[in-house]
C-alpha cells in the first residue's frame, strides 16, 4: 500500500504530491521539521512538539496554513488514512514560494531494534561543531546539514551516533539526539546555552527525573566526563530513552549494558508516555 501524505491540508498517494522547484525550504532550507513517534495509533508528545513548531515558526516569521486545533486533526486523519499502528510522523512546514507549505507525512516501522536497548549503542566524538551563539541550533531547522555531515562521519566509523562538542569544547549534543551522563545517581545534560536543540524527549525525561527524586542538573559538560560517568544515555522521539555504552571505542561505565539509572528512565518512559 503507497503511503499518504497530507499537503495542506490534502491527503495525496506519496506518488502525487508535488513541491515547487522555488520553494524556499528546497532552495535555502528556510523551514522548520518535526519528528514524532506513532504508538499505538497516536502522535507521542503531539502538543508538546506542536508547541515548539509554533513557536519556532513563530521567530521565522512563518505562519501556519491552519489553525492548531486544525493541524492537530491533520495529524490524526494522516495516522488513520496510513493504518499508523507505529511509525514516523514528520511535520514540515516549509517558506515555500508566495506562503509557507505544510507538509505531513508517515513511515511504518522504527529504525531501532530491541538488541539496541538491550545492549546499548556507540558513538563517536564528531569533529563538526556546534555553534551556541547561533539561534539556529535552538530550533529544528530544514538546514540540518551540520548533523548529515556528524552522522555521516559516525557511520563511517561504524558507530550508530556522532557526538557533537561546540565551538568551545563542551558537549553540546548528538546529530540526531540529546546526550545524558549520570553521575553517583545524578542525572546531568548539557543546558541550552551550550548550544543544543531543546528537546521535547529530553525535557520530558528531566521531569520523569525530577519525579523520582534524582537530582538533575543542566550545566556545561566536559568531554572527559564522558568517560568518567557511571552511564551515558541519549534521547529523542524515536528512540526515546538510548543506554550508551561506548564512545570514540571507549566502554562507558562497565560498556557491558545499561545502568541502573538509564534502565529506571527507560522504563518510565515507556510506561508513563507510551503507555
Amino acid at each position: 500500500m503507497e503511503e499518504v501524505i497530507c499537503l495542506n491540508g490534502s491527503l495525496l498517494p506519496r506518488s502525487r504530491a508535488k513541491i515547487s522547484v522555488k520553494d524556499r525550504g528546497f532552495l535555502y532550507g528556510e523551514g522548520l521539521f518535526e519528528t514524532l513517534h506513532v504508538y499505538n495509533n497516536k502522535a507521542v508528545l503531539l502538543e508538546d512538539h506542536l508547541a515548539r513548531l509554533l513557536k519556532s515558526a513563530q521567530y521565522l516569521n512563518l505562519s501556519l496554513p491552519c489553525s492548531r486545533k486544525e493541524l492537530v486533526k491533520l495529524v490524526e486523519n494522516t495516522i488513520e488514512v496510513n493504518r499508523g499502528s507505529e511509525g514516523i510522523l514528520r511535520i514540515i512546514l516549509s517558506g515555500g514560494c508566495e506562503k509557507p507549505q505544510l507538509l505531513i507525512t508517515y513511515q511504518h516501522g522504527l529504525p531501532y531494534r530491541q538488541e539496541n536497548y538491550r545492549k546499548g549503542i556507540s558513538a563517536v566524538i564528531s569533529s563538526i561543531r556546534r555553534n551556541p551563539y547561533s539561534p539556529v541550533t535552538k530550533i529544528k531547522s530544514l538546514s540540518f546539514l551540520d548533523n548529515i555531515l556528524a552522522r555521516e562521519e559516525a557511520r563511517q566509523q561504524g558507530a550508530l551516533e556522532g557526538i557533537m562538542l561546540n565551538v568551545n569544547g563542551f558537549v553540546a549534543e548528538g546529530t540526531m539526539s540529546n546526550f545524558f551522563l549520570v553521575k553517583q545517581e545524578q542525572v546531568i545534560t548539557p543546558d541550552l546555552n551550550s548550544g543544543i536543540l531543546p528537546g521535547i524527549t529530553r525535557a520530558t525525561v528531566l521531569r520523569l527525573a525530577a519525579a523520582l527524586g534524582l537530582p538533575v542538573e543542566e550545566r556545561q559538560v566536559e568531554l572527559g566526563e564522558i568517560f568518567e560517568a557511571d552511564e551515558c544515555f541519549l534521547t529523542n522521539a524515536l528512540m526515546g530513552v538510548m543506554p550508551l555504552v561506548e564512545v570514540n571505542g571507549r566502554k562507558v561505565g562497565n560498556g557491558d549494558a545499561p545502568g541502573k539509572i538509564t534502565s529506571l528512565l527507560l522504563q518510565q518512559y515507556r510506561d508513563k508516555i507510551l503507555s
